[in-house]
């Protein structure tokens, strides 16, 4: 067996999404072998941690059984389930349009893509941390779950490894059009960390490939703005990871163009709210400083958000 300790980010993103698929209705996203990934155990951890970090302010009813978590429905689903169904709608789109392609999960965690995904075409690398990877393979070995052939675990220690170097070891083919996912990464990265990050990700991108990723606004960082955010911060900086701040779009428009990509979908929060949220029976309300973006590279479009 390998050794290894997912990260709690890595385990409430997982928990979140289990729990959307235990207790909501409307699917946003369907992430039905989330819970047996990570376990029971684990899964009840993630909610104890959920309900007493958020339970005393959350609006939502109090938690009245052993499995509910209105809280995690307030605080955490919002986004993790809007950016996760953004970036897999995308995703199905660009490879319809281009048939082999590769889809590479920056900080991919607890991620079940790779098992749900039913297109031979679409190639799944994921990077994490070699401690998240080995006990992820932990988990597959546990549960007798097989790895497809087009599923490739890349570890990167990103302080002592390159993510370039370390794609192209693993077989990333820069010829081949790539969709690179970066989800819930900017909250912690410094404007111009992000810059040279997405310069890194163009560099290995053919014409016409996509990065899709999240980003908080500079109204985040205002007092008052949004209760949630606050509170989200505040427990981020509980677990060691401190959030650096929000963006202006028009920065991040800028910044994209030197690394030679564009916009090519947007969603504002409102956008959000009505493609993911509205007439449904979940009840999830979008952040109100959290917006959604695909890029392509080179001005070169290969799909869109229908």
């Amino acid at each position: 067996m390998l050794e290894g300790t997912a990260s709690v980010t890595a385990k409430l993103c997982s928990f979140v999404r289990a729990y959307h698929c235990g207790h909501d209705r409307q699917r946003v996203f369907d992430d039905f072998l989330a819970r047996d990934l990570m376990g029971d155990a684990d899964y009840r951890e993630m909610q104890s941690l959920v309900q007493g970090e958020f339970s005393i302010d959350c609006p939502e009813e109090p938690c009245s059984a052993y499995d509910t978590c209105p809280a995690a429905r307030y605080y955490l689903s919002p986004i993790l389930l809007g950016r996760a169904a953004f970036a897999e709608d995308l995703l199905q789109q660009f490879a319809k349009s281009n048939g082999a392609c590769q889809y590479v999960i920056c900080g991919a965690g607890l991620d079940t893509f790779f098992l749900r995904n039913a297109d031979s075409n679409i190639r799944v690398l994921e990077i994490d941390h070699p401690d998240t990877g080995n006990y992820k393979m932990d988990r597959l070995e546990t549960l007798g779950w097989g790895i497809q052939a087009n599923a490739t675990f890349v570890s990167v220690d990103f302080n002592r490894e390159s993510l370039r170097g370390r794609l192209l070891e693993s077989g990333f083919d820069p010829s081949v059009p790539s969709f690179f996912a970066l989800l819930g990464v900017t909250y912690y990265l410094d404007i111009s960390v992000f810059e040279r990050t997405c310069r890194d990700i163009a560099g290995l991108q053919c014409p016409g490939s996509v990065l899709c990723f999240d980003f908080p606004d500079q109204s985040s960082l205002t007092s008052g703005y949004s209760d949630r955010i606050e509170r989200l911060a505040h427990f981020a900086e509980k677990l060691g990871e401190p959030m650096a701040g929000g963006y202006q779009l028009a920065d991040v428009a800028a910044l994209l163009k030197r690394c030679g990509m564009s916009i090519d979908t947007y969603l504002a929060p409102a956008a959000i709210q009505s493609k993911y949220f509205e007439g449904g029976s979940s009840n999830l309300k979008a952040y109100e400083s959290i917006h959604f973006i695909s890029t392509v590279k080179d001005g070169v479009r290969a799909y869109g958000m229908q």
